[in-house]
């Protein structure tokens, strides 16, 4: 658990905060930022952290709201290097419900590139397969050596979200193989990718609902899914961690039906007695004076 922290008043206590926070989880620091009141103190800590560290609290926040109002706090140029540490499909995700006015002001924090991906990546309805995946990914072509492969990974390895599996892809952009890191490094340098790779990928389309997406990683056990369109181009992968929000979300939903709980905008483990209270008492109500009678 979090003490409770202080604004740093001198380079002493910002070294002192920032090494502390270092030590700490990104998630335990989001959950006690969500307990200030005072956005002023909410930014100071993320002002004393690298921008890498202070992303991964930022979107660990579950109210994306504060997340927006934070970042807006901060000084724009200490704002653009924390937003250019956001994966594409959290930045999608937390500009979803914003009006036009706050979404150009947060897109305008991000580089090009990564403008272009998260505004393809709101086109996707937010619980379908495209709505979930994320455009920061390594892929290899069909025809290159094993040697070759290892070095477009090690290239573009720092800007993609995993590399759990390596994806291939023909010149067209279509996805035909799959293969692990580990088979690439042990394989000979001069073996080529289409000789040790598997043809056989378990794929979605960038339209199919997230409960099925779901229903695939956890039956297949797999720690990420590549995602293409109707001609088998691969856009994107999606990654357990993103699963893991949408079954916590479909496990939400059920309790709450079989509770007789309206939706709310938490995860129903996350909800306060007070918010369960509130959604249960007309329903509690009913039954009292039908039962009654």
């Amino acid at each position: 658990m979090i003490e409770d922290l202080k604004v740093p008043t001198t380079e002493e206590e910002e070294e002192q905060l920032k090494e502390y926070l270092e030590e700490q989880h990104p998630e335990d620091i989001a959950e006690y930022i969500e307990t200030l009141e005072d956005r002023e103190t909410q930014a100071a800590l993320i002002k004393v952290m690298e921008p890498e560290g202070a992303a991964e609290v930022l979107f660990a926040l579950d109210d994306k709201e504060l997340m927006v109002d934070i970042l807006l706090e901060l000084p724009h140029n200490m704002a653009t290097a924390i937003a250019n540490e956001i994966p594409s499909d959290e930045a999608a995700d937390m500009l979803e419900d914003l009006d036009e006015s706050e979404r150009s002001r947060i897109l305008s924090l991000f580089e090009d590139e990564a403008v272009d991906d998260i505004t393809d990546l709101l086109t996707y309805d937010s619980d379908s397969a495209g709505g979930l995946m994320t455009t920061e990914f390594v892929v290899v072509p069909v025809f290159v050596n094993a040697e070759k492969a290892i070095e477009i990974i090690r290239l573009y390895a720092p800007d993609a979200e995993t590399i759990y599996y390596v994806y291939v892809i023909d010149g067209l952009n279509h996805l035909v193989g799959i293969l692990s890191l580990r088979e690439l490094i042990i394989a000979g340098p001069e073996t080529l990718v289409g000789d040790i790779m598997r043809q056989n990928v378990t794929s979605v389309n960038v339209r199919d609902d997230q409960e099925e997406v779901a229903d695939i990683m956890t039956r297949y056990g797999l720690l990420a899914l590549p995602v293409v369109d109707d001609e088998e181009h691969i856009l994107g992968i999606i990654t357990v961690d993103d699963i893991v929000d949408v079954i916590q979300d479909e496990a939400s939903e059920d309790i709450a039906k079989m509770n007789a709980i309206g939706p709310s905008d938490k995860p129903y483990f996350k909800q306060s007695m007070w918010d369960l209270y509130k959604s249960r008492a007309p329903w509690l109500l009913f039954l009292m004076i039908s039962a009654t009678f």
